[in-house]
C-alpha cells in the first residue's frame, strides 16, 4: 500500500492537504509514547465495504433441500440461529474460506416464516488486526399453508363504451369469503408511475424479529413495527386539496364497491358507466377464513366517436380564454353534432367525416363574474348521445398579499410613554400606486403570526413538474421540521419522493413532467438535492439511494451549460465524494470572472441584484471542497457587496491580482476544464 499523506494532529483534528480519491483507506496514528492505533474509512457516495470495526454482511441463501449456503470471506466458526416468535435452534459449524454449504434442519417453524441468522467469526491473530473479524448475514425462509394464498381471477370485457355499465365477474379458489373491488383511471397512476402493492407480499412477507436481540442483527433485519396501509393509488393529491376551491377541468374515474360477501367461489358486480375514455385498472381484494388474495385487470374504454377535451384550469372575468375540443371518428362515419354550453351560453357545431378523421373546435370562455361556471359538452351521432359536465372556477386576476415589517420602538420616558415615528412603507410585491389597489395597515407590538402558521401552507401533497414537485417536497419537509413528523406528513413526503422517482430516466436524469419528457439541466441538481434532503424520511431508502446515485452519475458525466447550474452540481458531487475540484475551480475563477466582479462592485453605479446568489453559491462550493483560500476570498467579496463598497479601485488591486495569478487559479485552460475528470474508486 502507498502512503497518501502524513501530518500531525492539532487540536484533535487532522487536515488533509487535498481530498482523497474514491476508495477505502487506513489511517495510522502514533502518539509520543510510541503507541500506535489504526482505523479504516471509505471515501465516496455509498460504501460497498465496511471497516474492520464493523461486521461484513453475508449473502445467505437457504435452498429447499435443507442446505444453508453463503460465501465465507474467511475461515472461522459459524453460528446459525433459527428464530420466528422465539429462538428455535442454535447450531455451530467450522467453516473454511470460500463457498460454504451447511446442513440445517429448520424443524417446526411458525407462519409466515422464520429468520435464519448467521454469525461468522475468527480469532484475532498477529498481523490480521486490521482485517474484518466478524461477518453476519440473514435470510428469510417462508412457511405458509397452501390455503393461505387464495387464487383470484377477474373476468372483464375487453372493450366497452364510455356510457356502458362495467360488469365484472370474480372467480375465487375458496368457497366463502369477502371481497372488495376498486376501479381506478390509469391516468391517475400515470402521474406518479404507481404500481399496486401485492397483498400477499404486503402481509405475508418478512416479519420483524420479535425478540430483544442486543446484537448487530438489528442492522440486518427489518425492524418496522407497523405496516403502512395498502392502497390502490391516485388519491394522495385529492385528499390534500379537498378544502381548496378548484376547477373540475377534466374527468377521471375512482370507484369502489362495498364489502361484498360471496359464496361458492363466485361474485358478480357492476360499476356505473365511466363516462370517460381510456384505460381503467380493476383491482380485486379477497379475504377468506384461511387466507387472502388479489388480482388486477385492465379495461379499455373507447367510443365509436371519441371526444378529447382540453379545458383551462381557471378563468377570469373580463378576459377570453380558449379551450379545445377534438372529435375523432373511430368506428363511425357520418354526421356528428357538438353542443357546448358555458355559463348557459350555447354554441352548436356539426361536421361530416369518415373513420380515421378528426375535427377540432375552439371553446371560448368569456365570463363577467367570479365563482363556479358550469360547462356542458354534448356529442350526438346516430343513436348515441354523450354528455360531459365540468365546472371551472372563475377568479380575479389579483389576490390579497400580506407583508410584515418590523421597526424598533422608542424607549419609554419616566412617565411610561413614548413616541415612535413609523417608517415609510414600500414593497416590491405589489404596485401600491395602482388605481384599484386597496391597502390596509395594522400596527401591533406583537408578531401577528407564529412559525407554525407561516409554514402551514406547505402541508400539502407535492405534485406537478419536477421543479414544482421538488419545491413541494421541500415544503412538506420544512413543515415536518417545525411541527414534528406525523404519519400523514410521512405519507406526503413519500408521495413526493415517489413522484420524483417516477420522472427519472434510465440515464439518471429527471424528465420535466415524466420520464418521457424533455430534460432541463437547471432542475437536475435541484431534484437530486431534494432527494438527499428527503432520504431520512424515505420508506424505501435503498430505492432513493439508487436514484440519487444514478442522478449524481448523470451530473458527473454531463456538462451543464449555465455556470450557476454547474456550481450547484459540483457542490453536490463534492459533498457526495466525487472528485470535481478542478472543474469547480475553473467555473469559479473563469466562468464567474470574480476579478472583473471586484471592479463592478467598487463602481459607483454598482447594482446589488444577482451577485449575492452567485457569490453565495461559489462560497458554498468552496467550503464543500475544503478550499479555504477561495472560501475566504469569496467571503471578502460578499462583504464588499453587502456594504456596496465605494472605495477606489486601487485599494482592491491585491485581490484582483490574486484571482488572476497562476498560483491561485492553477494551470487550467478552457479546453482541459471542459473534459470530464477521470472517475476514481
Amino acid at each position: 500500500d502507498d502512503t497518501i499523506e502524513t501530518g500531525s494532529i492539532k487540536n484533535r483534528q487532522l487536515n488533509l492537504l487535498k481530498a482523497p480519491d474514491w476508495g477505502r483507506y487506513e489511517i495510522i496514528v502514533k502518539n509520543s509514547d510510541g503507541f500506535t492505533t489504526s482505523g479504516e474509512f471509505y471515501v465516496g457516495w455509498g460504501a460497498d465495504v465496511k471497516p474492520a470495526s464493523e461486521p461484513e454482511e453475508l449473502s445467505v441463501y437457504y435452498d429447499p433441500l435443507g442446505q444453508l449456503k453463503f460465501e465465507a470471506p474467511f475461515s472461522g466458526q459459524a453460528r446459525v440461529l433459527i428464530a420466528d416468535t422465539d429462538v428455535r435452534k442454535s447450531i455451530e459449524f467450522d467453516v473454511i474460506k470460500g463457498q460454504a454449504s451447511l446442513p440445517v434442519e429448520l424443524g417446526n417453524i411458525a407462519e409466515p416464516g422464520a429468520h435464519v441468522l448467521v454469525t461468522l467469526s475468527r480469532a484475532i491473530q498477529e498481523g490480521t488486526e486490521h482485517l474484518p473479524q466478524l461477518a453476519m448475514g440473514r435470510t428469510w425462509v417462508e412457511n405458509l399453508a397452501a390455503e393461505r394464498k387464495v387464487a383470484v381471477e377477474l373476468s372483464t370485457p375487453e372493450k366497452i363504451k364510455s356510457m356502458d355499465e362495467i360488469r365484472l365477474n370474480l372467480s375465487v379458489s375458496q368457497n366463502d369469503g369477502s371481497a372488495i373491488i376498486f376501479l381506478v383511471d390509469e391516468g391517475i397512476h400515470a402521474i406518479n408511475d404507481y404500481k399496486n402493492s401485492d397483498l400477499l407480499d404486503h402481509y405475508l412477507s418478512e416479519r420483524e424479529l420479535s425478540l430483544g436481540v442486543l446484537t448487530n442483527f438489528g442492522q440486518l433485519i427489518l425492524q418496522d413495527k407497523s405496516r403502512d396501509a395498502i392502497s390502490v393509488g391516485g388519491d394522495e393529491i385529492t385528499q390534500s386539496m379537498s378544502d381548496i376551491q378548484k376547477s373540475e377541468f377534466f374527468k377521471t374515474v375512482s370507484q369502489a364497491s362495498p364489502l361484498i360477501e360471496f359464496e361458492n367461489g363466485r361474485l358478480d358486480y357492476t360499476f356505473v358507466p365511466s363516462e370517460v375514455e381510456g384505460r381503467l385498472r380493476a383491482v380485486a381484494l379477497v379475504v377468506t377464513k384461511d387466507g387472502f388474495g388479489m388480482t388486477t385487470e385492465e379495461i379499455v374504454v373507447q367510443d365509436p366517436v371519441s371526444l378529447d377535451i382540453s379545458l383551462p384550469r381557471f378563468i377570469s372575468p373580463g378576459s377570453t380564454t380558449l379551450g379545445k375540443l377534438q372529435i375523432r371518428w373511430n368506428d363511425y362515419s357520418g354526421l356528428v353534432k357538438v353542443r357546448t354550453s358555458v355559463d348557459d351560453v350555447e354554441t352548436v357545431n356539426a361536421s361530416m367525416a369518415s373513420s380515421g378523421e378528426n375535427f377540432t373546435v375552439a371553446i371560448p370562455f368569456n365570463v363577467d363574474r367570479v365563482g363556479n361556471v358550469p360547462v356542458i359538452i354534448e356529442l350526438e351521432y346516430g343513436d348515441f348521445k354523450i354528455r360531459r359536465n365540468f365546472e371551472l372556477v372563475s377568479r380575479s386576476f389579483s389576490y390579497p398579499a400580506t407583508e410584515l415589517k418590523s421597526f424598533p420602538l422608542e424607549k419609554k420616558s419616566w412617565l411610561g410613554q413614548s413616541t415612535t415615528k413609523i417608517p415609510g412603507f414600500g414593497t416590491s410585491y405589489v404596485d401600491i400606486d395602482a388605481e384599484e389597489a386597496e391597502l390596509q395597515f395594522r400596527i401591533s407590538p406583537n408578531l401577528g403570526v407564529n412559525l407554525s402558521q407561516v409554514v402551514s401552507a406547505l402541508n400539502r401533497y407535492p405534485y406537478g413538474c419536477i421543479e414544482q414537485t421538488s419545491s413541494g417536497l421541500r415544503g412538506v419537509i420544512a413543515f415536518a421540521d417545525v411541527n414534528g413528523l406525523s404519519q400523514n406528513g410521512k405519507k406526503k413526503i413519500n408521495a413526493g419522493i415517489d413522484t420524483i422517482l417516477a420522472k427519472q430516466k434510465s440515464s439518471g436524469a429527471f424528465g420535466y413532467w415524466s420520464k418521457y419528457s424533455s430534460v432541463y439541466n437547471r432542475y437536475q441538481p435541484y431534484a437530486i438535492d431534494t432527494l438527499q434532503k428527503s432520504l431520512a424520511y424515505a420508506v424505501d431508502r435503498d430505492k432513493v439511494v439508487a436514484a440519487i446515485s444514478d442522478g449524481l452519475e448523470y451530473l458527473y458525466r454531463n456538462d451543464l451549460d449555465d455556470p450557476l447550474d454547474q456550481l450547484y452540481a459540483y457542490g453536490l458531487l463534492a459533498r457526495s465524494g466525487y472528485e470535481v475540484t478542478s472543474r469547480a475551480r475553473y467555473v469559479i475563477d473563469q466562468e464567474l470572472k470574480l476579478d472583473e466582479l471586484i471592479t463592478k462592485i467598487v463602481a459607483k453605479n454598482f447594482k446589488l441584484d444577482g451577485y449575492l446568489d452567485e457569490l453565495s453559491l461559489a462560497y458554498w462550493v468552496s467550503v464543500t471542497m475544503g478550499d479555504e483560500r477561495r472560501a475566504g476570498a469569496i467571503h471578502n467579496l460578499i462583504a464588499l457587496v453587502l456594504v456596496k463598497a465605494e472605495d477606489s479601485l486601487e485599494s482592491h488591486s491585491d485581490q484582483i491580482e490574486m484571482w488572476r495569478s497562476p498560483e491561485f487559479i492553477g494551470p487550467v485552460n478552457s479546453a482541459y476544464a471542459r473534459l470530464s475528470a477521470p472517475r476514481f474508486g
